[in-house]
Protein backbone atom coordinates (compact mmCIF):
# COMPACT_ATOMS: atom_id res chain seq x y z
CA UNK A 1 0.00 0.00 0.00
CA UNK A 2 1.46 3.45 -1.10
CA UNK A 3 1.88 5.86 1.51
CA UNK A 4 0.35 9.16 1.91
CA UNK A 5 2.56 12.21 2.07
CA UNK A 6 2.92 13.80 5.97
CA UNK A 7 -0.05 15.92 6.70
CA UNK A 8 2.45 17.95 8.77
CA UNK A 9 4.51 18.98 5.69
CA UNK A 10 1.65 19.81 3.95
CA UNK A 11 0.66 22.77 6.58
CA UNK A 12 3.90 24.00 6.42
CA UNK A 13 3.87 24.09 2.62
CA UNK A 14 0.30 26.05 3.12
CA UNK A 15 2.01 28.20 5.73
CA UNK A 16 4.80 29.58 3.53
CA UNK A 17 2.30 29.69 0.62
CA UNK A 18 -0.05 32.03 2.68
CA UNK A 19 2.66 34.29 4.34
CA UNK A 20 3.20 35.79 0.62
CA UNK A 21 -0.31 36.63 0.13
CA UNK A 22 -1.31 38.32 3.50
CA UNK A 23 -2.03 41.85 2.18
CA UNK A 24 -4.85 42.74 -0.03
CA UNK A 25 -4.27 44.37 -2.96
CA UNK A 26 -4.97 48.34 -3.78
CA UNK A 27 -6.39 46.73 -7.37
CA UNK A 28 -9.16 44.15 -5.99
CA UNK A 29 -12.65 44.73 -6.79
CA UNK A 30 -13.26 44.73 -3.20
CA UNK A 31 -13.55 48.13 -1.48
CA UNK A 32 -10.69 48.81 0.29
CA UNK A 33 -12.90 49.84 3.68
CA UNK A 34 -14.25 46.62 5.37
CA UNK A 35 -17.49 47.48 7.50
CA UNK A 36 -18.77 43.95 7.72
CA UNK A 37 -18.30 40.22 8.46
CA UNK A 38 -19.28 39.67 4.84
CA UNK A 39 -17.13 41.96 2.97
CA UNK A 40 -14.15 40.49 5.29
CA UNK A 41 -15.08 36.92 4.46
CA UNK A 42 -15.07 38.21 0.63
CA UNK A 43 -11.46 40.35 0.90
CA UNK A 44 -9.82 36.66 2.81
CA UNK A 45 -11.45 34.38 -0.51
CA UNK A 46 -9.94 37.13 -3.00
CA UNK A 47 -6.47 37.16 -1.33
CA UNK A 48 -6.61 33.01 -1.05
CA UNK A 49 -7.74 33.03 -4.78
CA UNK A 50 -5.41 35.87 -5.83
CA UNK A 51 -2.26 33.51 -4.78
CA UNK A 52 -3.66 29.85 -5.60
CA UNK A 53 -6.78 29.58 -7.82
CA UNK A 54 -7.41 26.34 -6.00
CA UNK A 55 -6.51 27.19 -2.67
CA UNK A 56 -10.38 26.91 -1.44
CA UNK A 57 -10.56 23.36 -2.91
CA UNK A 58 -11.87 21.30 0.02
CA UNK A 59 -11.05 23.92 2.62
CA UNK A 60 -13.96 26.57 4.06
CA UNK A 61 -13.51 30.06 5.37
CA UNK A 62 -15.37 29.93 8.71
CA UNK A 63 -15.97 33.30 11.04
CA UNK A 64 -14.43 32.49 14.66
CA UNK A 65 -14.85 36.12 16.25
CA UNK A 66 -14.72 40.10 15.84
CA UNK A 67 -11.52 41.31 16.16
CA UNK A 68 -12.53 45.13 17.78
CA UNK A 69 -10.93 46.47 14.47
CA UNK A 70 -11.82 43.37 12.49
CA UNK A 71 -12.85 39.85 11.84
CA UNK A 72 -10.99 36.19 12.64
CA UNK A 73 -11.64 33.71 10.65
CA UNK A 74 -10.47 29.61 10.21
CA UNK A 75 -9.72 28.14 7.33
CA UNK A 76 -11.10 24.54 8.09
CA UNK A 77 -10.35 21.26 5.95
CA UNK A 78 -13.29 19.82 4.08
CA UNK A 79 -14.19 16.57 5.02
CA UNK A 80 -16.70 14.74 2.55
CA UNK A 81 -17.02 11.92 -0.15
CA UNK A 82 -15.67 14.43 -2.57
CA UNK A 83 -12.56 15.53 -0.41
CA UNK A 84 -11.90 12.65 2.04
CA UNK A 85 -11.45 12.22 5.77
CA UNK A 86 -13.63 11.81 8.31
CA UNK A 87 -16.49 13.68 8.23
CA UNK A 88 -16.84 13.84 11.86
CA UNK A 89 -13.80 16.28 11.71
CA UNK A 90 -13.19 19.82 10.99
CA UNK A 91 -9.11 20.46 11.22
CA UNK A 92 -8.24 24.08 11.33
CA UNK A 93 -5.29 24.65 8.32
CA UNK A 94 -4.68 28.11 9.39
CA UNK A 95 -6.45 31.20 11.10
CA UNK A 96 -6.57 34.73 9.56
CA UNK A 97 -7.75 38.36 10.59
CA UNK A 98 -9.20 41.00 8.40
CA UNK A 99 -9.07 44.32 9.75
CA UNK A 100 -11.18 47.32 8.52
CA UNK A 101 -8.52 48.50 6.33
CA UNK A 102 -8.65 45.22 3.88
CA UNK A 103 -5.60 44.16 5.38
CA UNK A 104 -5.28 40.18 5.41
CA UNK A 105 -2.93 38.72 7.68
CA UNK A 106 -2.19 35.03 9.01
Amino acid sequence: MPRRPSFGIAIVGLGLAVASLVHASPNSALPMTVTDAGTAIGRLQDALLRRDSDALDCLAVLREDDAGDGWLFALHEVHDARCGGDPDTSTVRARYRVSAAGEVSV
